[in-house]
Parts: C-alpha cells; sequence; structure tokens
C-alpha cells in the first residue's frame, strides 16, 4: 500500500505542517496594521501563494488585523495594499510579512526556520 504521504503533493504537505501558536498568539498581540486598534486577529494572507481552496495559507504569512478590518478584507469592501497590480501588491505584503517575522524574532529570541517563509 502506498503511504499518504507519497500522495500528496510536497507542497500541500509543506503547507499544511506549517503552523506556529507561538507566532499567531504574537501576531494578535500587535496593533492592527490598517487602524492601528488592539485586539487583533491573525488575518492569513492568501495573495502570497501559499493557500488554496480550502487550504489555510502558513501562519507565518498572517498579518495582524482587528476584526473590524478583518471582516471589511474578507468581505472585498476593504483593501489594505492599495490599488496596484496583483504583482506588486503580493511584493508589498511579503515585504509586511517579512518584516513582521523579524520582529517576532528580535523580539522573542524564537527564530523562524527559513523554510517556513
Amino acid at each position: 500500500m502506498t503511504p499518504l504521504s507519497e500522495l500528496i503533493p510536497g507542497s500541500l504537505q509543506k503547507i499544511k505542517a506549517i503552523r506556529d501558536s507561538n507566532y499567531l498568539a504574537w501576531i494578535r498581540k500587535q496593533q492592527c496594521i490598517k487602524c492601528y486598534r488592539k485586539p487583533c486577529e491573525a488575518a492569513h494572507q492568501r495573495i502570497l501563494g501559499n493557500g488554496g481552496t480550502g487550504i489555510k495559507p502558513p501562519d507565518h504569512d498572517a498579518v495582524p488585523l482587528c476584526h473590524d478590518c478583518h471582516v471589511k478584507e474578507h468581505n472585498g469592501c476593504l483593501t489594505f495594499w492599495g490599488i496596484g497590480v496583483k504583482h506588486e501588491t503580493k511584493i508589498h505584503v511579503e515585504k509586511l510579512r517579512d518584516r513582521l517575522i523579524e520582529r517576532y524574532e528580535k523580539e522573542t529570541g524564537q527564530l523562524i526556520m527559513e523554510n517556513k517563509r
């Protein structure tokens, strides 16, 4: 019998495995990146291409949004990345994500493995 790990494409295995409750807890303590309010929720960003239908993106692709801004984002009523083309938006979100990870690593002393980015 073929092991399940051989039936699931490598990229899906990688995405499902990248969960970090410590990072999400830290994200929830930050200010909302849109309106600067607290408390926040961890808003997973699908634009980075690490998720898909029915697959939550890795926790390291999350950014802090207050509940109201998170709901508006999901409803398409509010965009946080500008009106530029999708490629430019993705670059902006990647830079924001990388800055958050860098701050997290400095503040907590916990390193996020390179392959989790």
